[in-house]
């Protein structure tokens, strides 16, 4: 067990949202409602209409993301991937994912357009054959003189397979190569470098070199050649909702889920989990993107009700035993003179509470009393009181509010301690 991660002070607000494909009834700007219920809805469930992309202003702090009431399905992936720069995300190529595409020159390659699953779960990833050696495929994109440049493309092979990816730089001709030891699981693959003086264009290469052998073959998916320093920070595909949450025993051999353990699309329903992604290491960065892979989503599009993006913390030393996690429910029951019942269902909605028995000095007034004055008992925060378990945490975590706040106390002369209250979000 892992120690409790607490956010607060969501940065969503103080940013501006771009991107995707998003119903003007339901637009983007709602993720910046703290109305959970006012969701931001896409056109289709594409994943190009299901991803946008944050501009903090400045750079923060970024230790965690999380998408607030969503409707991502059971099989759905997320990704978010954050830069010092908004040009990022431009991908200088045409058509990244389908190389049959005219804008991709092959060389004795034979292209299988959608001929397997891709990372983010879509048949969307081509399949590249060479015929005979020094195969490959490529594609020249304007980039400008003495500017750096990164190049990346997702591969897999049903096979082991050696091959290169490669710049040449026009007019120079000055080649750059990265050699890619491709397995049967996908891996991304990148290429980094700097223009030189007089080039106006360089040439992304996947294959040649004599790497590439006539026979040999590698799945290929979303090739990119980003300009300036490029995606910094990458979550990669995660799964929205994590295999191992439902215990074997309570599925039956009949279920789609049986072997993961995954939920089921009609469990799915019940929850209102959020998609929480905590960084293994914060980044300062201004520039984010978050995509949803969820093209099957039965809904055909993807909604969320908020962003949450903040500065964690984790205690140095976990919550105390006899911290207690349950749902309330704030139904009204009205009694008739019979002795029949009468319910106004309300929502239920999850409370935990915690104290924190042995914080430090520096714990006390930097982080704690930080969270008491900038969250009160209305600002958002975010609870997970177990980080480390992905299995769990759609159950145990949440954003919500701290329904109560105890005094600052010290009961040692080394440590102190806190108890709180946290209420869900709904």
């Amino acid at each position: 067990m892992s120690n409790l991660t607490l956010a607060w002070n969501n940065r969503t607000d103080g940013g501006t949202l771009s991107g995707g494909s998003w119903q003007a009834s339901l637009p983007l700007a709602n993720l910046q409602n703290r109305q959970v219920q006012k969701v931001a809805r896409s056109t289709n469930a594409a994943v190009a209409s299901t991803q946008f992309l944050m501009n903090l202003g400045q750079p923060r702090n970024i230790g965690v993301v999380a998408l607030v009431v969503h409707n991502i399905s059971a099989s759905g992936k997320v990704r978010v991937t954050a830069s010092d720069s908004a040009s990022a995300w431009t991908n200088l190529l045409t058509a990244g994912s389908d190389f049959s595409n005219a804008s991709w020159t092959k060389t004795t390659t034979t292209v299988t357009v959608n001929a397997t699953t891709a990372p983010d779960g879509t048949t969307t990833a081509d399949r590249l054959e060479a015929t005979s050696a020094n195969s490959g495929v490529n594609q020249s994109v304007t980039i400008g003189a003495l500017a750096p440049y990164n190049g990346e493309v997702w591969l897999r092979a049903d096979t082991p397979v050696s091959l290169s990816l490669v710049t040449i730089q026009v007019p120079s001709s000055t080649v750059t190569e990265v050699a890619c030891n491709v397995t049967t699981a996908w891996q991304k693959f990148k290429i980094t470098g700097t223009t030189v003086a007089g080039t106006t264009s360089i040439q992304f290469y996947i294959g040649g070199n004599n790497s590439f052998s006539t026979g040999e073959q590698v799945y290929a998916w979303d090739a990119e050649v980003l300009s300036g320093s490029g995606i910094i920070y990458d979550s990669g595909w995660v799964d929205c909702w994590p295999s191992g949450m439902i215990p074997l025993s309570l599925l039956e051999w009949d279920d789609d889920n049986y072997w993961l353990g995954t939920l089921s699309q009609s469990a799915r329903a019940g929850y209102q989990a959020p998609f929480i992604h905590l960084l293994s290491s914060a980044q300062t960065l201004q520039h984010w993107r978050v995509e949803v892979g969820d093209t099957s989503n039965p809904d055909a599009f993807v909604q969320i009700g908020r962003l949450f993006m903040a500065s964690t913390w984790a205690p140095s030393v976990n919550y105390a035993y006899g911290a207690g996690l349950g749902f309330e429910d704030p139904t009204l029951i009205d009694t008739s003179l019979s002795g029949a019942e009468y319910f106004d269902v309300r929502s239920r909605f999850r409370v935990f509470d915690f104290e924190l028995q042995f914080v430090t000095a520096s714990e006390a007034y930097n982080n704690v009393l930080d969270l008491q004055r900038l969250s009160g008992v209305s600002g958002e925060v975010l609870v997970v009181p177990d980080s480390d378990d992905g299995a769990t945490q759609p159950a145990r975590a949440f954003v919500g509010r701290l329904r109560q706040m105890g005094p600052i106390r010290q009961p040692q002369p080394t440590a102190f301690s806190v108890a709180f209250q946290a209420k869900e979000l709904i």
